[in-house]
């Protein structure tokens, strides 16, 4: 808690709601609209997914999206359960990073994505572009930290989107801006072990971008 009395995750999520793109119209390449449909929508997807996908684990204390963060937590008032089931199963040496090849997204299908939404009668979804671990789904030049640079070797994001088109569905991007370990938070780089470890020189293990 600092002193505003405003926690990590609350500015965390409040960063990544303020990444919230303007949804689109099923239309492809149309320009970003308002959206005064939103709230008689009722039913829309989100989704998380990224390399916290690979790891897979949370707890009541910590969502599974959080991993990279809740991995580092050593006070048992904030909750362990996670950094203990790290320990447990990857051990002290094994950095965050290690799950990148592990998110190998193998089974993606978009196209399958999409009709399952509208089966079900989702009227919009929304991806997780970018998460607070910093490894982002799409390609881009800002950092090599990404799903078509490594692990999946695709552009997750625009394989969706491009799914979507022609749909009923409309269309929409979390992107957090507040990463963890990120300076602007006063929380510097670090993992289980001593040094903040990067298993190849092409991760910057640091999700700083």
């Amino acid at each position: 808690m600092d002193q505003a009395g405003i926690s990590r995750r609350s500015a965390l999520a409040a960063a990544g709601a303020a990444g919230l793109l303007g949804l689109t119209t099923p239309q492809a390449h149309a320009a970003p609209v308002a959206t005064p449909w939103y709230p008689s929508a009722k039913f829309g997807i989100f989704i998380h997914w990224g390399v916290y996908s690979a790891a897979a684990w949370g707890d009541a204390k910590h969502a599974a999206e959080w991993y990279l963060y809740a991995m580092n937590v050593t006070d048992p008032a904030r909750g362990t359960g996670t950094r203990d089931h790290h320990l447990a199963t990857y051990g002290a040496d094994f950095a965050y990073d290690e799950f990148i090849p592990r998110f190998t997204a193998r089974r993606y299908d978009p196209r399958s994505w999409v009709r399952l939404f509208e089966q079900a009668g989702a009227r919009y979804f929304v991806l997780t572009s970018k998460h607070h671990d910093g490894f982002q789904l799409f390609r881009n030049t800002a950092s090599d930290r990404n799903s078509v640079r490594l692990g999946p070797g695709r552009d997750l994001v625009g394989e969706l989107f491009s799914a979507a088109e022609g749909s009923s569905l409309k269309r929409g991007l979390y992107y957090s801006l507040g990463e963890f370990y990120s300076p602007a938070l006063g929380t510097a780089p670090r993992n289980l072990t001593p040094e903040w470890k990067s298993p190849t020189p092409a991760i910057a293990q640091s999700p700083i971008t």
